[in-house]
Formats: structure tokens, sequence, C-alpha cells
């Protein structure tokens, strides 16, 4: 008898109901690059970028779908991220694999402004420096 040992059942790659709740609320409901308003349907009208991709299949780090490495995003940034990925290394909206979402510094905007910040654990901002 041939196996298929792929599980039947996928499972849960992305950020838990809360978490997406304290990144929403971290950013007052606005892109957290453009500063646009956003409301709607995950996934169509905003999306949940992870700063450090998954990579393929997900992975089981609690790191990945902590605040500290999402950013919420209107689907035009996130393409705009996607299709600028030196830039996106450059402003903290990407992360390299090696390292700590927390520590990177990432440019989004805070009141209005942007702002170079650290994104903390308890889904705020830290100042990082002034943006150059």
């Amino acid at each position: 008898m041939i196996r298929n040992r792929r599980s039947p059942v996928r499972r849960a790659t992305g950020p838990d109901r809360l978490t997406v709740e304290a990144v929403w609320g971290r950013s007052g409901g606005r892109c957290e690059i453009s500063g646009v308003q956003l409301a709607g349907r995950r996934g169509e009208d905003f999306h949940v970028h992870h700063r450090r991709p998954r990579r393929m299949g997900g992975s089981r780090d609690p790191e990945t779908n902590g605040v500290e490495n999402l950013l919420l995003l209107s689907p035009e940034a996130h393409e705009h991220v996607e299709r600028n990925r030196s830039e996106a290394y450059e402003r903290g909206w990407l992360v390299r694999q090696d390292a700590i979402p927390a520590a990177v510094p990432v440019i989004v905007m805070v009141d209005g402004q942007p702002a170079l910040v650290l994104l903390t654990d308890d889904a705020g901002y830290a100042p990082a420096e002034e943006v150059a």
C-alpha cells in the first residue's frame, strides 16, 4: 500500500486573531508604510506582512508570527514591498532570515510622519533614531 506522507490537514502558518488585532491597534488601523486608513477584510482590503518571510511551507519559529515581525499594510504597499525588495530591506520592511526582527529598525508612519522605530513585543513602537 502506498501512503501519502503529507498530512491531509493544512496547518495554519499565519498569526492568530489576537496578534492581528494587536498589529491593527499598534497602527491605528492605518497602513504602516503609507499611512492610509484601512478597513474591510484581511487578505483583500489589508494585509499582515511578515518582515522576515515565513518561507515555503511556513515556519514553526514563534518569532515568525510575533508582532515585532509583522506590519499592517494596504495591498498597494504590500505589492510595493514585494516588487522593490532592495528598498524594503533598506527600510526594514523586510528582514533577513538570520536577523532578529525586534532588533531591526523599520521606517513606518507614526502620527502621520515617517519614523525609524523598533517594533516591540507589546505591539508598540520604540524610537530607534531620526529618519535621515
